[in-house]
């Protein structure tokens, strides 16, 4: 689209014609600038490096206005075409600036526009960003429903082990590939009531406080949902089995845990891995 050249239009397209580099398309470029266009300079700036993407928006600007102001009829019609009169008016309405980020708002609330008023490059931007933020939503409803299924499944075998006791903020269920399940002490804070101690007029009253507390972060993988671990887990009342091979017990204390592997050279015999409140070494297999 060919609009009327400015004085500082003709500055930014001689100096344009004294800096050096070769780039398919160039002399394409320069003749569509030559003639008045606004995005065509643009982008020839950019390739010669005198120019970041902004000033890409900012000759689409400037079009738009060109168009909304009377020029170029041929183009008025498309956006006309396109474009409810209620929204023609909106677009008017808009202050210079901002008309091509309120068309890129119709792109992304999946509107129709005149795609020839607003960057290719920025569609592409918003309809990746669409696609990566489905993808996340997907994955995460995904991951917040195997958490469900393995909270559930860890539930039940706190139960058979009759841990069931330990409050429900003691532990925390996180999804981790196979081969990475574990559990780990972590620290939290919360308020705790403590109410007071003595007798008549020396008497205190009892008073939230603030301290740090101590849960379970148990990180486990969908093997945790399989039959062999649960014919396993039926059989056990001591532990909570992560895999067929691997499972968790109480220390003689119950502020540590301990992580036994079954050993794949001596069946009958196993490996066992203090965890604590320390970071839990990995014991390699051959």
């Amino acid at each position: 689209m060919h609009i009327d050249q400015t004085e500082e239009d003709l500055v930014r397209l001689v100096t344009t014609r004294f800096m050096p580099g070769r780039f398919k398309g160039r002399q394409a470029l320069e003749a569509e600038a030559v003639k008045g266009d606004v995005v065509a300079l643009a982008k020839l700036e950019m390739q010669l490096g005198l120019a970041d993407k902004s000033a890409l928006r900012q000759a689409y600007e400037r079009q738009l206005t060109d168009v909304l102001r009377g020029g170029h009829q041929h183009h008025f019609f498309k956006l006309r075409e396109t474009l409810s009169p209620e929204e023609l008016q909106k677009l008017t309405r808009v202050p210079h600036g901002h008309r091509v980020p309120w068309l890129l708002g119709k792109v992304a609330r999946h509107e129709k526009v005149p795609e020839e008023f607003v960057p290719p490059e920025e569609i592409k931007r918003i309809q990746r960003t669409q696609q990566s933020r489905s993808n996340e939503t997907y994955e995460q409803e995904f991951q917040s429903t195997l958490e469900r299924h393995l909270k559930s499944r860890l539930d039940e075998a706190l139960e058979k082990t009759r841990w069931a006791r330990w409050r429900y903020y003691r532990n925390r269920v996180q999804v981790v590939p196979r081969g990475q399940e574990r559990v780990e002490f972590e620290s939290f804070p919360r308020w705790v009531w403590k109410s007071g101690g003595g007798w008549g007029r020396g008497r205190r009253r009892g008073e939230t406080v603030f301290e740090m507390d101590q849960r379970r972060r148990w990180f486990l993988s969908n093997a945790l949902l399989s039959p062999a671990t649960r014919e396993m887990q039926l059989k056990n009342t001591k532990g909570i089995y992560l895999t067929p091979s691997k499972r968790v017990r109480r220390g003689k204390d119950n502020s540590t845990m301990i992580t036994e592997v079954l050993s794949t050279t001596q069946p009958n015999t196993q490996t066992a891995l203090p965890w604590g409140t320390e970071t839990p070494r990995w014991i390699r297999r051959g």
